[in-house]
């Protein structure tokens, strides 16, 4: 193989492995977005239970 079918090789496998990388890299980024969007949705339900549930218990009392 002559130098330059070399350097074409090498330059298309070069290209390859970059948009492997940048694919996997926004699959990772668009999986965190997500989770973080789920524990978001989550923290609203469990902050919304707990402004019904503590007035209703009575728990905001002043104890000092």
């Amino acid at each position: 193989m002559s130098m330059s079918e070399e350097m074409k090789k090498l330059t298309k496998e070069i290209a390859s492995s970059y948009e492997a990388r940048i694919s996997t890299v926004a699959t990772i980024v668009n999986t965190t977005q997500q989770m973080l969007e789920e524990f978001r949705t989550e923290r609203n339900k469990v902050n919304q239970q707990l402004r019904e549930m503590l007035p209703e218990k009575n728990i905001l009392e002043k104890r000092f």
